[in-house]
């Protein structure tokens, strides 16, 4: 029986404040994988039609109602993705072949915060690649973070089955939700069924790795844990990973407690996927005033809908220029966008008063943006390293009871003075982005630029 249940998680990037807490943690999900069932499923499933049509139609419906980030995609055709998405699903009952549908479907909204899930799909091909790739600002595709034999970070990936890895990426991006084509790169690998199997990679200088997904031994990764110790120079360094339990912050500001005699803090976010936006942490380093995000939403308004079907019903040569006015105003109302106007937030006794500059990348999205923009914005603290995902939002959620499920933002965030955010992020006030050969030298420059930063003034 397909029923509604709107606690299902759904992808590996959570929301902000108000937003139940999806997927724990990127890193976890793409590189521990666990199944989610103890019966092995069969590689093939048959779906009935009854099913996929209310699905597709579900979701259909719920993108017209809820989503919130229209401007951001104007020249989408919905209609004409849905009867793509109605030819597919109705021509083959085999499950996958849905999915994938789904995924096509909701993809086209070019929206980080509204995906689809199958956990069946995650049960018969959900092992994962093992590695995390990112094309740089030279256009290479380099390794970041691997788990498997044969990759290393800091490797060039050329060729994927004699393949060149872009041309990949572009046949699969139409599967892959994201607000930005960078998002969508990055999300390639969180979506492992795009990967076949077994496949042969081709690396710089012509090396070669071979990748079985199925059999593969993954090198086991350390528990997510927040960090924190003192540096030379009375320096504090605090790691936190994410944001998706109360622990991390706790124990976040814990350390801020305990050595609030610092001469700076260094607070990395990097590969932070978010979870719920930390307000304790926030207030105890924020001294001054700061304005939260403008966001907005989308309105439909049935009357102006219908009168805009008017130009289709009554022939040009009769319409009268008061009902030509009537249908130009209704094409401009019948979709509104309603902006919620953004708050004053006064410092409350804030804990650390000292200079503070945050480590981001591209891996810091959703709640900790929440973390990083009033810092940023406000001016509190210097922003090293590269930009953030510009990925957030307060998504309408549906579970089909039967291993699927979906979400659709519902909200769009603004930064506090109106310019975009959503696909662009937050830029640092020191770009850093580390080379490939400072990844395989395991070489942290954004940290080493960060502490010498401090280590030239004096307090």
């Amino acid at each position: 029986m397909i029923s509604n249940n709107p606690r299902r998680a759904i992808n590996g990037i959570s929301c902000r404040s108000g937003c139940i807490l999806l997927r724990a943690s990127i890193f976890v999900s793409l590189f521990m994988f666990t199944a989610v069932a103890a019966v092995a499923q069969a590689a093939t499933e048959k779906l009935p039609l009854r099913d996929r049509v209310w699905i597709a139609s579900k979701i259909y419906s719920s993108v017209r109602i809820y989503f919130g980030h229209w401007q951001a995609v104007p020249d989408l055709d919905l209609d004409a993705e849905y009867r793509k998405f109605i030819d597919r699903i109705t021509a083959s009952d085999d499950r996958r072949t849905f999915d994938l549908a789904a995924y096509e479907f909701i993809a086209s909204l070019k929206n980080g915060h509204s995906d689809f899930d199958d956990t069946w799909l995650s049960q018969v091909d959900g092992k994962p690649v093992g590695f995390v790739a990112a094309r740089n600002t030279e256009g290479k595709w380099v390794v970041n973070r691997s788990v498997v034999a044969g990759v290393a970070a800091g490797d060039e990936i050329l060729s994927i089955g004699g393949k060149p890895f872009d041309q990949f990426f572009k046949e699969n991006e139409k599967y892959i939700s994201g607000s930005s084509e960078r998002a969508r790169q990055r999300a390639l690998f969180y979506r492992p069924f795009l990967f076949p199997s077994t496949f042969e990679l081709t690396l710089a200088a012509g090396r070669k790795a071979t990748i079985d997904r199925r059999a593969q031994a993954l090198k086991p990764s350390s528990p997510l844990t927040t960090e924190g110790r003192m540096l030379d120079g009375n320096i504090a360094y605090l790691k936190i990973p994410s944001f998706g339990e109360a622990v991390f912050e706790n124990k976040a500001l814990e350390f801020v407690k305990q050595n609030v005699g610092a001469k700076a803090f260094i607070i990395d976010v990097r590969g932070n996927g978010g979870g719920s936006t930390p307000g304790k942490l926030i207030a105890a380093l924020m001294d001054r005033p700061y304005r939260d995000w403008v966001e907005s939403t989308s309105a439909n308004i049935g009357l102006y809908g219908a009168y805009r079907q008017l130009q289709n019903v009554v022939p040009p040569a009769a319409q009268t220029e008061s009902l030509k006015t009537t249908i130009e105003l209704s094409s401009q109302l019948e979709q509104v966008q309603i902006y919620l106007a953004n708050k004053l937030i006064q410092p409350d006794n804030p804990i650390y008063k000292g200079r503070v500059i945050v480590l981001t990348n591209f891996d810091c999205a959703s709640a900790c943006e929440d973390f990083v923009m009033p810092l940023k914005i406000s001016g509190r603290a210097e922003i090293y390293g590269s930009a953030t995902r510009g990925s957030t939002g307060q998504p309408y959620m549906y579970d089909f009871g039967n291993g699927m499920g979906f979400r659709i933002s519902a909200k769009r965030a603004f930064l506090p003075d109106g310019s975009p955010f959503e696909g662009v992020g937050l830029t640092p006030t020191v770009f850093i982005e580390p080379t490939a050969a400072e990844i395989r030298a395991g070489n942290d420059v954004v940290l080493q630029k960060a502490i010498a930063a401090v280590a030239q003034t004096v307090r």
